[in-house]
């Protein structure tokens, strides 16, 4: 029963506002906040997710939760 589920790991990013919203005072920070699945079942740990380019993207062998 230990590999019916996934593992999951989120990240939550401070960035300028500007990768949120373009009309955002540049002086503000806000927070993105990332939920990545392991895609495959079983336990592992799976990799962090990572800020690229401003925007948060889940590591590798992980997938973004969407729902």
């Amino acid at each position: 029963m230990v590999n019916a589920f996934k593992s999951s790991t989120a990240g939550d990013f401070r960035v300028p506002p500007q990768n949120v919203d373009n009309k955002a005072p540049a002086n503000q920070k806000t927070s993105i906040t990332i939920i990545c699945e392991a895609e495959k079942r079983g336990i592992i740990k799976p990799q962090l997710p990572k800020l690229e380019k401003g925007y948060p993207i889940c590591g590798k062998g992980t997938k973004k939760v969407t729902k």
